[in-house]
Parts: structure tokens; C-alpha cells; sequence
């Protein structure tokens, strides 16, 4: 229990850190487009791999909100999943199209066939955010610590174990 307590003190330093540096410097860059955008995001934390993102993001934030369903028929009884995703974080500019970012990210997962199960994972990450173009680009992100409780009802807790790719393109 002293060593996960320790280790989620240990990244939460981390993610105050970044976000202290993304707070004292306001650099605003001409070759990208802030505003709200959608995505396609592809992670895998307790149910399905991807989701379809709207999400924000300027030169200090981003934020995402992340909704999918699959219909899984590879098993002998059919099931459900429905899948809802959200982050929220800081960013930090390092070069004219790169930002380091740094929040939280959660997923919440139901699962339907004879019953309803549900699961989530919730944990802080850090990434990076690639502009190909003014609207477009891709984002890394890895979760250093998660707690997770998948639909059967096991709970634990992973290191650099889950993380998500996206490519977001930004429309207003």
C-alpha cells in the first residue's frame, strides 16, 4: 500500500510540475488552430480499442470527451460494450508545433450480455501533441499509473501499462 501510495505521489508531482510550467509560459503559436475539434482515438483501457473524441484545445488546455459501442459476436454468447472516455489536461509548448501535456484520463465501461457489467480505469498520464497541419494532429499519451476494475469485477493497479494514440482535427 506505501509503495502505490508513493508512487501516485510521485506522479502527481510530476504532472504539478508540468503544469507549473504550462502556466508560466503563455507562448502563442501562428501555425496551429485552437478551438473544439474531433478525433479518433485509439486506447485500450477496460472494453473496446477505439472512440470517436470531440474535444477542445488551445495553447494551455485540452480537453476530450469520448463516446463508442462494439458488438463483440466472437464469443458463444454475444456482447455489448459501451465504452464513454474523458481527459482533461495542461499543455506546454516546446516548439512551435509540439506541446508536452500532462492531466488526468478516465474511461467508463459497460458490458451487456446476460447481465450488465461495468468497469473503469482512471489514472494521470503524460504525452505529447504533434501538429501536422493548423487542424491537424496527432497525440501520444502514456498512462504511468492506473487503477483499473475491468467488467468481471477484477481491480488492480498497472505502471506504463495503458496509453492512447489519436488524430484529432480541429474545426472551429
Amino acid at each position: 500500500m506505501i509503495k502505490k501510495s508513493l508512487s501516485v505521489l510521485c506522479v502527481c508531482i510530476i504532472i504539478l510540475s508540468i503544469a507549473s510550467f504550462a502556466k508560466s509560459r503563455n507562448v502563442p503559436s501562428s501555425d496551429i488552430k485552437s478551438g473544439f475539434g474531433l478525433g479518433i482515438d485509439f486506447a485500450k483501457y477496460t472494453g473496446t480499442d477505439f472512440a470517436l473524441m470531440f474535444n477542445y484545445n488551445n495553447d494551455q488546455l485540452t480537453a476530450g470527451l469520448g463516446f463508442n459501442y462494439e458488438n463483440d459476436t466472437g464469443n458463444k454468447v454475444p456482447r455489448n460494450w459501451f465504452e464513454w472516455r474523458a481527459q482533461l489536461g495542461l499543455r506546454y509548448l516546446l516548439y512551435p508545433r509540439l506541446f508536452l501535456t500532462g492531466g488526468g484520463a478516465w474511461s467508463y465501461t459497460t458490458r451487456r450480455n446476460d447481465a450488465i457489467d461495468s468497469g473503469y480505469a482512471i489514472g494521470p498520464y503524460i504525452g505529447i501533441d504533434y501538429y501536422l497541419m493548423k487542424r491537424l494532429f496527432l497525440s501520444f499519451k502514456i498512462l504511468p499509473y492506473t487503477y483499473v476494475k475491468d467488467p468481471d469485477g477484477d481491480t488492480g493497479s498497472s505502471y506504463f501499462e495503458h496509453g492512447a494514440i489519436s488524430l484529432n482535427f480541429t474545426f472551429y
